[in-house]
């Protein structure tokens, strides 16, 4: 008899983005006319509920993180349905934009986590 009968082997997949697979994700409607890679931290509009690239001298409600993109989206032909990653630990190297204190500081408030790439 096999030592490993009833396991199944699983091949190691390093991912750029998550530290590991414990993440909260939700699906959302991506607002039009933007280009944004996968790891793009992301806001959300409130008087549409559409998500958008995070911009921190918004007033619209995009000046707050809401989580990171799961995937890279293109929507300049219209708006586009995406996973957002809503709770995690993430790869500092695969988060845009880059990681201040502030923004840290602003994801741990919200169960994001960044570590650092080894």
């Amino acid at each position: 008899m096999p030592l490993n009968q009833g396991f199944q082997e699983t091949p190691f997949i390093n991912d750029s983005l998550l530290v590991d697979d414990d993440v909260q994700t939700k699906s959302e409607v991506i607002g039009a006319a933007q280009v944004l890679p996968r790891g793009q931290l992301v806001g959300k509009i409130t008087a549409t509920g559409q998500v958008v690239a995070y911009n921190p001298a918004a007033a619209d409600g995009s000046q707050n993180i809401y989580g990171v993109l799961a995937q890279a989206v293109d929507t300049t032909l219209g708006v586009y349905s995406a996973v957002v990653y809503l709770a995690g630990a993430f790869k500092q190297s695969g988060i845009t934009p880059a990681i201040t204190p502030a923004i840290e500081t602003a994801l741990r408030g919200i169960n994001i986590y960044i570590r650092p790439t080894v």
